[in-house]
């Protein structure tokens, strides 16, 4: 089953200290990131690097529900889905 999850990739902070959020679509053992126009600070996230922010949270939740909206309209088998 694919899964969705907002995430960050610690080691890609850039010049203005801010890391770039990205939606991980995970199937199968395999991972493909997915850009999307947010960007956290440290005070966003915690001491494990996970996003504590609710209002990106909420934002992010948003877009996995619509991702996993269209893969519904194009009726697609996700377990036959290769990433």
């Amino acid at each position: 089953m694919a899964t969705f999850k907002a995430t960050i990739k610690k080691e890609k902070m850039r010049a203005d200290k801010t890391w770039l959020v990205l939606i991980r679509f995970s199937h199968s053992g395999e991972s493909r990131y997915i850009p999307t126009t947010m960007y956290v600070t440290k005070k966003d996230l915690t001491a494990s690097w996970k996003i504590k922010n609710t209002e990106i949270l909420d934002r992010c939740d948003y877009l996995i529900q619509e991702y996993k909206k269209k893969m519904y309209k194009l009726n697609m088998e996700i377990n036959n889905v290769g990433i």
